[in-house]
């Protein structure tokens, strides 16, 4: 009935390795930079991920559920190409395991990417230079733990999901993908 899986991430392997480089930069000018712009793009695939996941299995279970009569229609995932502020507020709107500390996280990281990003010339030899480097400090380690929380929320999110699968026996509904994107804990599909 459905071709979607749940929390599928093409090319995992290749998330993982693209994370691998990042971490084994150098803390140099050069090193810093590849570090800070490989987990801008991670923490944004990771946001614009879930958001993409929760709205499709709101769909499914609200379209299931009331035989097709009302149901939430979901975006395209092309329709999400947002900032990552936008995309926070589309989770801010979903309720999942750990949602204020991940929202607390994506805030605090947007706000130290934006410095990057839109100060970036003005590092060198200006005042803004102390902020720019702070924040560029700060977002591997920020970066992270998002990474992590969002394992633990995918974790929690898979969980209930399959127990409402197997509760209410209900095959229609797609299994979830194992796969998580932090090392710390792979599992096997």
């Amino acid at each position: 009935m459905f071709d979607y899986k749940p929390f599928t991430h093409e090319g995992i392997d290749a998330i993982r390795a693209i994370l691998e480089i990042a971490r084994k930069q150098p803390d140099d000018f050069n090193g810093s930079h590849v570090k800070v712009l490989i987990f801008i793009n991670a923490i944004d695939y990771v946001a614009k991920n879930l958001l993409i996941n929760l709205q499709r299995m709101t769909f499914i279970l609200t379209q299931n559920e009331f035989n097709s009569i009302f149901f939430y229609i979901n975006e395209k995932s092309e329709d999400l190409d947002e900032p990552l502020g936008t995309l926070i507020k589309k989770l801010d709107r979903f309720a999942f395991p750990d949602k204020d500390n991940f929202i607390l996280g994506l805030k605090k990281f947007s706000e130290y990417r934006n410095k990057c990003i839109h100060n970036m010339f003005s590092r060198v030899g200006t005042n803004k230079a102390r902020e720019v480097d702070e924040a560029m400090n700060s977002i591997p380690e920020l970066a992270e733990k998002i990474l992590f929380s969002y394992d633990s929320i995918v974790r929690g999110v898979r969980n209930e999901w399959e127990n409402y699968r197997i509760k209410f026996n209900n095959t229609n509904y797609p299994q979830v993908n194992k796969n998580l994107i932090y090392d710390s804990e792979r599992e096997s599909e």
